[in-house]
């Protein structure tokens, strides 16, 4: 699905970089994907270094995805998510993590 046509063709019009609607659909709706999420050794490393600090968990994470902080507005949006009653840090982090490989940035950039 996130393959490219071969470079031997001779017009460079036929090689499109752009994302098609069936991969962000396979990004969005993918349980392998949510099962790598969910395994990640690096979420796990990112949960012991934070220590339950719900700010230094969502600056990682962005760093980790998206090789960037988060703007204030990004980090207030998800510390509000993280403090929604029964989400917690590891579900909280799941979901964050989730929601930025989904991004246009993500998506042009990795």
């Amino acid at each position: 699905m996130f393959g490219r046509p071969s470079r031997d063709t001779g017009m460079h019009t036929e090689r499109n970089n752009k994302t098609s609607q069936a991969q962000q659909l396979h990004l969005l709706n993918s349980s392998s994907v949510q099962d790598k999420i969910n395994k990640s050794w690096r979420l796990r490393n990112l949960y012991r270094y934070a220590r339950g600090n719900q700010n230094r968990m969502i600056d990682m994470v962005y760093v980790t995805i998206l090789s960037r902080p988060p703007t204030p507005a990004e980090r207030n949006a998800a510390g509000k998510y993280f403090r929604v009653k029964g989400i917690g840090t590891r579900n909280g982090t799941i979901d964050l993590a989730w929601a930025l490989i989904n991004t246009k940035e993500f998506l042009y950039r990795h």
